[in-house]
């Protein structure tokens, strides 16, 4: 091959890459779009409230938490700050940060935090893709409920190494796929919402994931939480696909034409250097 044949060759390859890189920015910025679409619909939303919140769950968080005096504890996607607000009211000498993508929630947040002077929580949006801080600039970072809608994994714990100071801890909690699941029906379930859903990991997918950056499980509690899908003929439909050991996977039934995950396992990860 001559050498001017070969330069063109890398050319048509460079081409294909930059195509390709363009191509997956894009689908992960229409996924964080539809993902703030459906928070700024739902997470203000009684109903949808009811799901999530649990004060023993959340109980079980704030007793993980290994903050000290000083710390600068990052919550990202804080939603209506369900854990942000009594992080900050019970330490009055850390900082709180409420990081998300929804615009409405966070201004909202605003106004409660200043309404309550909390004077050491502050709440900010962000792309989704881009972390708004320097580099050793947080103590922790914690995630409840919002791991699985992240595009690029990869990239979000990197720039979470970035921004933990050198003893910084990451406290993770995200429901789990089983690991017998092997068609991935908990989220074809969960896409079916359109509300930016990209995919559950196992326990062990996590902790390989955090484990490639150097952090290691410190502790950890599997809590189990269940939900109904809205009453929509995609659900049934899927439903009917079913063998009997899928749906004991998650214990997963059918009500009055409404889907219920009846037990899915939540992973609640400390994790360290």
């Amino acid at each position: 091959m001559t050498k001017a044949g070969g330069l063109g060759i890398n050319r048509i390859y460079l081409r294909r890459n930059v195509s390709e890189r363009r191509r997956n920015t894009t689908e992960e910025s229409e996924k964080i779009q539809r993902a703030k679409e459906s928070f700024e619909a739902i997470l203000l939303n009684d109903k949808y409230s009811d799901i999530i919140e649990d004060d023993e769950h959340r109980s079980l968080l704030l007793e993980m938490l290994p903050f000290k005096i000083g710390d600068t504890i990052l919550d990202v996607g804080t939603g209506a700050g369900y854990l942000a607000f009594p992080i900050a009211q019970a330490n009055p000498d850390c900082e709180v940060i409420g990081l998300d993508i929804a615009d409405r929630v966070i201004q909202q947040n605003q106004v409660r935090q200043e309404k309550e002077q909390i004077d050491n929580l502050r709440f900010c949006s962000f792309d989704g893709k881009t972390y708004p801080f320097n580099a050793n600039s947080m103590n922790v970072i914690l995630s409840r409920y919002a791991f699985h809608h992240f595009p690029n994994v990869a990239m979000t714990v990197k720039q979470w190494m970035e921004m933990l100071c050198e003893d910084g801890k990451i406290l993770i909690s995200d429901p789990i796929r089983n690991e017998r699941d092997e068609r991935r029906i908990i989220d074809q379930f969960m896409e079916i919402k359109g509300d930016g859903h990209i995919g559950f990991y196992t326990k062990q997918e996590l902790l390989n994931l955090f484990a490639e950056y150097g952090m290691r499980q410190w502790q950890m509690e599997i809590t189990v939480m269940s939900f109904p899908f809205p009453k929509k003929q995609e659900y049934l439909d899927l439903f009917d696909t079913l063998c009997e050991e899928e749906k004991a996977m998650y214990e997963i039934t059918e009500r009055d034409g409404i889907i219920w995950v009846g037990r899915i396992e939540v992973a609640n990860l400390l994790l360290g250097k």
